[in-house]
């Protein structure tokens, strides 16, 4: 109801405790725009208000608290006490519905009118990157590499390869870019920040080259600045690189400190030989270009000049003239606001989940400096918490740091000793939930900053732009947290008037870099799940709009990924769509460039052992297209292992207190090598109360996890945490694998609650300098849970490969399981698992969590009777069970209520198929006069889908806007399947 082109065809509305989060801000700026062009606006609402979360809503609140007041054309009214429905009545009107007229402010989006289409997903370590006039974008890849994306011929290509240095500060390469103001028109000039090879250098370097009809100009590299840095050790580089309206460049620097040995507090470190590890040397130090801000003009002959309006004056004798903002831990990503010149920036923070006696928990932070000042770091952090004096060497904490006067009294320091006063972050937030902005979340934390919109300087291309609702909105997107939001700012585009989401349904994996093109599109660089890896979700994306005809959803289906030489993967397109109705789709494959076909489906024959990039292009009849993208890897077929057990393998009935099993093993490239060896196949069980995690691995949906079944949920929360940022399995990222962390550690309670503890708090010393972030959200029993699967992961719960499982009482399901995991294949192609599974599930379920299909049927969502607890039927509706082993059922019993008199039928295979049963059923009068149905069935030893079918008349009924529909012709609570007295062997091969 709450959309524009029905919401203006009202004359009144109430709005009655709304969740600010249940309406996407398109709905939330039709009833802004219902009530300023006449509509009546009702607002009842005695809870607090939410900061940030919707700004015109909390002043039609405010300002109709005691009275109706006028707001545009309408009338708004917000009690604080309840009307009676004579006041009610009184308020509401009998005119004519409101029209929109042209003066109103432009209604927001729709989020089903933007696409994503992704541009390129073959990207090692995104950095930053600049959309070119013409419109390509060129990028860059920290470990060396500048690439350019070309729009038309849809490829990229590598410019230029740079030697970097990326040891010592691993976080060291290639990491800014930026296009000169007067690219394109008077210049081909563009500027780069990186630290060159080889790393006995200590400067970071910021040069400006020519870059011309998509090549780098050798010889063209003219010096602008350096930046001198430690390569001891790790971390903070910054790096990004950003013109401001008035010409000006600046520049990002990290602290260039490590914070690993600082228990994430701030690392200020002053014994001897300590300096890397004491961030008052740089980001403190008045006389150091690290932990800072930059801005410059560069000069046509190289070099620059210091402009006005810096920290310190021109003469260097109170600190560096370049420097514009000093205290800056590692601000990673900047921005310029055009209209009022104003620097913003988002600055990672510390990794401290709790106040200590050291001093505050960590806070990222978005900043913005109207003038040029001091933000902090090291002595404070988010609103100027102040952190404690600390001696590393005895531990003893001293007095709070003063932020209107700090002191820097480091040996490292040669700056100045009294800094200029500490000026509070724009907005700031911990691990766990903001009070302050609770629009953030909650979870790891990277801040970033992004790009305003302006509509006056795009070029006028129809059918891309970003709509004028966000004209001079403010983007700001979290690394960490894979998100981006987008914030109003005040007339004096000084204050933060509201925090909003955008697109929160699209996935992006850690976005690192986001702008906006002339052509009013958002490029957004994704830097992929891992820290320094070849990642691969990392991708370059383009977010268009569209306000006429959409282009179809692209969706490349594959069935198996890899396969041995010659693999026959087979593709589908079947899942693509149109957003507009009746559009007729075509489509074109693509492998390694080639064509492969048009059909919906295709099987393509790859004879060259490794990586293949499949391309599906998807266009409606007016020619609009999207792509999807995959990678597909020849050389190594999936092993096959075949788990074969006694009797049904579907249920686990009451009276079953063993199940006899053997496992087998065939994989055709570790056979031709000699290296396959059965032996090394892991058999366990256990009972899995993950009813979701139970369901995907039945449904062939989900992997088992690697480690021991007794701790599957361990698995669940580590892929829903931030873990695998820093972790993999079985092989060393920023911290150590799992498998190691599982052999150094014995899996005892105590050790267990131990580890459960760290990871919630966060720390550091056992692998060296490696710091693990604190995760203060977790609950101690999910850290339990967690900590238990990574320690069982060099243990696994082994059985033998034949003999018997005893699975005693457990809540769930009883997973058996077999792994194997082979030795790879031709081409250097990658070990693959292959699993052969069994799923017992308890004989009784409630209907919605049998139902793996269904069709005329639902499960009553929120508000309606039954919500979430019952499957309703309309008249031949279905519900499909999938892959049910018969063996040894005998019945199936339904409890349910007949709304009308009808039929059930079993069917086996497909809607069509076999009828196993049917039964008549008598309708019943009260809502809640539920029966029980029983299916008898002939005795089957297979399996496969069934299709529970209930036919019958349901009449018509009216919903609450008077429009009619088919009725329900009743609905299914749960369902029994019984056992009955004979047994089988089923064989489960995966």
């Amino acid at each position: 109801m709450l959309e524009e082109d029905s919401l203006f065809h009202y004359r009144n509305l109430a709005l009655v405790e709304v969740d600010h989060d249940s309406l996407t801000p398109h709905r939330r700026r039709a009833v802004e725009r219902f009530a300023l062009a006449g509509g009546r606006l009702l607002i009842r609402d005695e809870r607090p208000e939410v900061p940030y979360a919707w700004a015109w809503y909390a002043e039609a609140r405010r300002a109709g608290a005691t009275e109706a007041v006028p707001l545009g054309d309408g009338l708004v009214y917000a009690p604080m006490v309840k009307l009676d429905t004579t006041e009610s009545h009184g308020f509401f009107t009998t005119a004519l519905a409101p029209a929109a007229p042209a003066e109103l402010p432009p209604a927001a989006p729709r989020w089903d009118r933007f696409q994503v289409e992704v541009l390129d997903d073959d990207i090692y370590e995104p950095m930053e990157m600049e959309v070119l006039p013409g419109g390509e974008v060129l990028f860059l890849e920290r470990r060396g590499k500048m690439k350019l994306y070309d729009p038309f011929r849809h490829t990229t290509t590598v410019v230029k390869d740079f030697a970097v240095c990326t040891e010592g500060n691993y976080e060291d390469g290639l990491h800014g870019l930026a296009l000169d103001p007067g690219y394109g028109k008077e210049n081909h000039y563009i500027y780069l920040y990186y630290s060159p090879a080889p790393c006995d250098s200590t400067d970071q370097l910021l040069s400006r080259w020519e870059f011309r009809s998509g090549e780098l100009v050798e010889d063209s590299e003219t010096e602008v600045l350096r930046v001198a840095v430690q390569r001891e050790t790790c971390c903070h580089s910054g790096g990004s690189v950003e013109f401001g309206p008035d010409g000006l460049l600046y520049l990002s620097t990290g602290d260039n400190t490590s914070s690993k040995a600082s228990d994430g507090y701030s690392p200020i470190d002053e014994r001897p030989g300590r300096s890397p590890w004491d961030a008052q040397k740089s980001s403190g130090n008045t006389h150091d270009l690290r932990g800072k801000i930059l801005r410059i003009r560069p000069l046509a002959e190289g070099g620059y000049e210091v402009p006005e309006g810096n920290l310190f004056p021109a003469d260097g004798s109170a600190g560096r003239p370049e420097i514009y903002v000093m205290g800056a831990r590692n601000p990673f990503r900047i921005a310029i606001d055009p209209w009022s010149n104003y620097l913003y920036w988002g600055d990672v923070g510390p990794d401290v989940g709790e106040p200590g006696k050291y001093g505050p928990e960590s806070y990222d932070e978005w900043n913005q400096a109207r003038e040029a000042g001091n933000f902090g770091w090291p002595y404070f952090v988010g609103d100027n918490f102040a952190f404690r004096q600390r001696d590393f060497a005895t531990d003893e904490v001293g007095d709070y740091f003063d932020p209107t006067a700090p002191i820097n009294e480091s040996p490292y320091n040669y700056g100045s000793r009294e800094l200029p006063p500490a000026q509070p972050a724009l907005m700031w937030y911990p691990y766990g939930p903001s009070e302050e902005f609770p629009q953030l979340g909650q979870g790891s934390r990277s801040a970033m900053a992004g790009p305003f919109y302006d509509t006056e300087r795009l070029y006028p291309i129809a059918g891309r732009a970003l709509p004028a609702y966000y004209h001079g909105k403010w983007f700001i997107y979290e690394w960490a947290r894979s998100w981006v939001k987008v914030v109003t700012l005040d007339s004096a585009r000084q204050e933060i008037v509201q925090i909003e989401d955008f697109l929160p349904e699209v996935p992006i994996s850690k976005p690192i870099d986001f702008k906006i093109g002339r052509d009013g599109a958002i490029y957004l660089l994704e830097y992929g799940n891992d820290y320094f890896l070849n990642n691969p979700d990392a991708r370059l994306v383009r977010i268009t709009y569209s306000e006429g005809n959409r282009p179809p959803i692209a969706k490349l289906d594959i069935d198996e990924t890899a396969g041995g030489v010659p693999f026959r993967p087979k593709l589908s397109a079947a899942g693509s769509s149109d957003p507009d109705p009746r559009d007729r789709l075509s489509y074109r494959w693509y492998v390694d460039g080639e064509p492969a076909g048009t059909g919906v489906e295709v099987t393509p024959v790859i004879s060259r052992a490794g990586k293949h990039a499949v391309r599906l292009e998807v266009y409606d009849r007016l020619g609009a297209r999207s792509e999807a993208t995959r990678v597909v890897t020849a050389g190594n077929a999936r092993p096959r292992v075949a788990l074969v057990a006694d009797g049904n393998t579907s249920f686990l009935f009451a009276d079953r207190t063993a199940l006899d099993y053997r496992t087998s093993v065939e994989d055709t490239e570790d056979a031709a090598a000699g290296t396959l060896d059965a032996r090394q196949t892991v058999v366990n069980a256990a009972w899995v109360s993950d009813a979701r995690l139970a369901d995907g691995i039945r449904r062939g949906e989900r992997q088992l996890p690697a480690g021991d079944l007794r701790y599957a949920a361990g698995e669940t929360l580590i892929e829903a945490s931030d873990c695998y940022t820093c972790h993999k399995e079985r092989s060393e990222n920023v911290g150590p694998s799992f498998v190691q962390v599982a052999e150094h550690y014995d899996d005892e309670t105590a050790t267990v609650a131990t580890l459960a503890k760290k990871v919630i708090r966060g720390g550091n010393g056992v692998w060296g300098e490696r710091l693990m972030s604190a995760h203060p959200t977790l609950s101690e029993e999910d850290a339990r849970t967690m900590v238990g699967y990574i320690l069982s992961l060099n243990n696994g719960g082994r059985m033998p490969l034949s003999g018997t499982a005893r699975p005693g009482e457990g809540e769930g399901s009883y997973v058996l399981a077999a792994t194997y995991r082979d030795g790879g294949g031709d081409g250097d192609t990658p070990p693959l698992v292959g699993q052969g599974v069994i799923v017992l599930r308890p004989p009784t379920l409630q209907a919605e969590e049998a139902a793996d299909g269904l069709y005329r049927a639902v499960v009553p969502g929120s508000g309606q009777p039954n919500a979430f607890q019952v499957v309703a039927f309309r008249p031949g509706g279905r519900m499909r069970m999938a892959n049910i082993d018969l063996t040894d059922v005998g019945s199936l019993s339904l409890h349910l209520y007949p709304r009308s008199s009808g039929e059930i039928e079993l069917r086996l295979g497909a809607p069509e198929g076999k009828v196993l049963a049917s039964q008549s059923v008598a309708g019943r009068k009260e809502w809640n006069d539920y029966t029980d149905v029983v299916l008898d069935l002939p005795q089957r030893n297979e399996r496969g889908d069934l299709y529970l079918i209930w036919k019958g008349e349901g009449g018509l009924v009216a919903d609450d806007m008077g429009h009619h529909r088919p009725a329900d012709i009743g609905w299914i609570d749960y369902l029994t399947f019984h056992r009955a007295k004979q047994t089988a062997r089923y064989t489960s091969l995966k």
